[in-house]
Formats: structure tokens, sequence, C-alpha cells
């Protein structure tokens, strides 16, 4: 099924539980360590920095556990000066749009929720390789997906800390420009931590 027959039907399934939930949105610094990320073959290996933007909705199922979904976009640049010992310089922007189901419990002794997650999207890949006097962008767009788990830490009644979240997935994409294409594939794994504002509800 394709992500734009998913994405609405998610929407809608939060949507339809909202009246009894908990939302929250948040924002977070994140590093992904990109070994596994390869362009023909070659490996490009380092790490990524970027943010994560995003926002959840929940409802409780049990006293202590709570169900939803999660919905964020990461935004990663790298800039790689000698390319793999080519002589080429490669700056790369990775892009991910994701969604899907979250669960989270509340601890008995102290203000610390943690909750795990899978989710699922696409990747969108920004390239630049300049050297020898010539520059050629390249783009595309693929698919992704990644487990993450993580612990929120109330600060305030409507303010948590993220106090960590790793996260491990996989992204590819075939990029193309000026004449060139490539499969450009990593599977990241990625440590954030952020600020939740959590929604006011009845």
């Amino acid at each position: 099924m394709k992500f734009t027959r998913v994405f609405p039907l998610f929407v809608l399934l939060l949507s339809s539980i909202g009246a009894m939930a908990q939302a929250g949105i948040y924002a977070e610094g994140s590093l992904a360590n990109l070994t596994g990320l390869t362009h023909n073959g070659a490996p490009n290996v380092g790490w990524m920095i970027g943010p994560t933007f995003g926002a959840y909705l929940q409802t409780p199922v049990q006293k202590r556990i709570q169900l939803g979904g999660d919905l964020r976009g990461q935004f990663f640049s790298r800039n790689d000066s000698n390319y793999a010992n080519t002589g080429f310089a490669l700056d790369t922007k990775l892009y991910t749009f994701q969604f899907g189901p979250r669960v989270a419990f509340t601890t008995p002794v102290v203000a610390l929720k943690p909750y795990a997650e899978f989710l699922f999207g696409i990747a969108h890949e920004n390239e630049t390789i300049s050297g020898s006097g010539q520059s050629v962008p390249l783009t595309g767009t693929g698919g992704s997906f990644q487990f993450l788990a993580g612990a929120d830490y109330s600060l305030w009644p409507l303010w948590s800390w993220r106090v960590l979240e790793v996260g491990y997935g996989h992204a590819s994409a075939n990029v193309s420009g000026g004449g060139f294409t490539e499969k450009v594939s990593s599977s990241p794994f990625i440590i954030s931590t952020g600020i939740v504002f959590v929604l006011p509800h009845k």
C-alpha cells in the first residue's frame, strides 16, 4: 500500500481517539551514524547532524500503558571534503518523514515515561558532488523505516525533557542528476535529546 494512501488512514485513526487522547509536540537535536551509507558500494563513514520535529497522540489502555501514534520529520546534513579518498567533495542532505504506532508507559516512582515506536515513510536525499572544477547536484526519493525507544522526564505539568531517544532503521533512494544515477542506502543509528510540550486536555 502506498504511503499517500496509508497516511490519511493513520491521521483518521488518530483523530477518532482524539477526544480521550493526550497529544504532545516535540523538538530534538539528533545525531545519525551513517556508517552503512553507501554510494554505489563506496562507504560513507561518519555522522550527520540535524533537528527532529514531530507530534504524538496517545490514549490510555491500562493504568500505566498508553497507545497511539507518532508523526515526525528528521533533517540531517553532512559534508565530506574528500569523500572516500576520491578527491571529490560530497555534500549530503537526508530528510525523512515517518509515522507509525507508539506505546508509552508511566513509571510508578519517578516522573519518567519510557516509550517505543515503529515508524515508516519516505526518505529524500539531496547531494552535491564537487571536484575538478565541476559541481553536480543529485536528488532522489525512496523509502525508510526505524525502530526507536526513549524516555521523557516530566519537568512541569506541560513540559517534559526528552532525556534520550535511540533509533535504528533503514533508508534508501535512487538519486540522479547531471547524467549520473546511483543507489544510496543506509542503516542509520540515531541518538537524540530534546524538549516536549504536552498539550493540555480535559
